[in-house]
């Protein structure tokens, strides 16, 4: 790989690096929310909703880091 589409893959790896950090925030953010239900509201339908967006964003940001992984594998080529 020549050097050209090194930087374009590094540039695009850290623009995706920064969606996974926007990605983890909201994640938090929806965690913090969640957690905030008293739990006695637990089984509801917006503690329910909240869990599935939290686990969601996880499987977003493992995506995201997988993809990092990949562009990392095909740099070093």
């Amino acid at each position: 790989m020549n050097a050209a589409r090194r930087k374009t893959l590094e540039d695009a790896k850290g623009l995706i690096e920064q969606a996974r950090d926007l990605i983890e925030t909201a994640k938090a953010e929806e965690e913090d929310f969640r957690d905030a239900i008293p739990e006695n509201m637990q089984g509801g339908d917006r503690y329910q909703k909240a869990d599935d967006a939290v686990t969601k964003l996880d499987e977003a940001a493992d995506a995201i880091s997988q993809a990092c992984d990949a562009i990392d594998g095909a740099t070093e080529s």
